[in-house]
Order: structure tokens, then C-alpha cells, then sequence
């Protein structure tokens, strides 16, 4: 638990309301074929096979935008820690932009709040690029006002992730967005 010590529930709108439970990324991954060598680490939404075990895993690319220095370490920190997740950041809408359209990701980590490009705005931008058309994105706020986050949630992100947030939460609502997305 980050932050405020209040349980998860009170204090972010569940993506369980809008995601069904899933099977877990590796667990779909490992009846895929290998698509690479052992160890090759690929761009976005690919397979790394572990040269140990020779079991083979999904690899999501997760493209996290944040102006707040202190939150792209803490989720890039958290989000390393992760064999199945390699992460993006980037501190402006601008670079992350550029970087998608260079590189779509499998997710899209927006903030909201950010200066110049608010993440609505950003997202809608992302929508245009080839290949992020349909990349299941999740708003990162720490807005609580009932009307903010309604809002977020008639756009076309899967869901929204309040701050302060628990690192298990993030991970596995990056999971379940992109599992949601392959139903």
C-alpha cells in the first residue's frame, strides 16, 4: 500500500468491474510456439524464451507516460521487477507520441494530469497512430471527483488506476488489460 494507508477499495475505481478475471499472461504463453531465439528480447508483444527452463513467455511492452518524476520511477521500479513487462517511460506526451509511433506498444500507461497534452487528449492522438488503435490504455489520476473519473471512463481507456496505488494492483491490472482486449 502506497501512500494514504486506506485499503485499495476505497480508494480506486476497480478495473474488476470492467475486466473479467483471466488467466495470467504466462500461463496463455505457454502453450505458444517460440518465436525467437533463447533470450531474445523483441519489440512489443513478443515471446522470450528463458534459457534455463526453455518455457517461453509473453513479453508486453507498456508505454508509461508521467510528468511527475517520482511516479515513472516508482512504476518503472515496479514494473522491472516483472519478467513478463518491459517498460517505456517517458516524462512528456510529445516523446511518448513519438516513441508509439516509432514502437506501438501492447499498453498504454497514461497520466492524466500532465502539462501541455492532458492524457485524454494524448490518448485520443495515440488512437490516430498505426498499430495503437486498439492498445488497451490505463489512465493513471489521482483526481477523485465522482465527474473526473466518469469521464475517464467514457473514453476509450479499459480503466483507471488511482494514486496512490499498490504495486500488485498495477501489475495485474496491466495483465488483465491486455487479456480483456485478446477476448
Amino acid at each position: 500500500m502506497l501512500g494514504t494507508g486506506r485499503p485499495l477499495s476505497s480508494r480506486c475505481r476497480p478495473v474488476d468491474a470492467i475486466l473479467p478475471a483471466a488467466p495470467s499472461i504466462a500461463a496463455r504463453a505457454s502453450s505458444a510456439p517460440t518465436r525467437h531465439s533463447p533470450g531474445d528480447l523483441h519489440s512489443a508483444g513478443t515471446w522470450k524464451a528463458d534459457r534455463g527452463s526453455g518455457a517461453v513467455q509473453a513479453v508486453l511492452d507498456v508505454l508509461h507516460v508521467d510528468d511527475d518524476p517520482e511516479t515513472l520511477l516508482l512504476v518503472r521500479t515496479i514494473l522491472e521487477g516483472e519478467p513478463d513487462l518491459r517498460v517505456r517511460s517517458f516524462p512528456t506526451a510529445a516523446e511518448a507520441r513519438s516513441a508509439a509511433a516509432v514502437s506501438p506498444p501492447d499498453v498504454l500507461l497514461v497520466d492524466v494530469m500532465m502539462p501541455g497534452t492532458d492524457g485524454p487528449t494524448l490518448l485520443e492522438e495515440l488512437r490516430l497512430l498505426p498499430g495503437c488503435g486498439v492498445v488497451p490504455a490505463l489512465f493513471v489520476t489521482a483526481k477523485t471527483h465522482p465527474d473526473d473519473l466518469e469521464f475517464l471512463a467514457n473514453t476509450t481507456a479499459v480503466g483507471v488506476i488511482r494514486k496512490p496505488f499498490e504495486a500488485g494492483a498495477l501489475v495485474s491490472q496491466i495483465r488483465r488489460s491486455v487479456t480483456a482486449r485478446a477476448l
